[in-house]
């Protein structure tokens, strides 16, 4: 999808099925298999979101710190006894 581009269309089979535009698909990398969700909110806005596949998921907790993290009553913690934790909270 270029820049410009604001819409693509699509149209309803009479079984309810739609063909997602090649364009959304490349722009989103959403490849076959791949499941999609469809969110209505308040203002009757409709959204589809795709969503993370197992290896996505993987990816993204991979980088998140396993260590034990003691905290006070207050929920502070040392930055010395947690390091991975400190870094993670600083810099994601």
């Amino acid at each position: 999808m270029n820049a410009r581009a604001k819409k693509a269309e699509s149209t309803m089979s009479a079984k309810g099925q739609i063909v997602m535009p090649i364009e959304i698909r490349k722009h989103y990398g959403i490849q076959p298999g791949d499941k999609v969700v469809w969110h209505i909110d308040d203002h009757n806005n409709l959204t589809v979101l795709k969503e993370p596949t197992a290896d996505e998921w993987s990816a993204v907790l991979k980088n998140i710190p396993v260590e034990v993290v003691e905290m006070d009553e207050n929920g502070n913690y040392d930055p010395k006894q947690s390091p991975d934790f400190h870094d993670w909270l600083l810099n994601g």
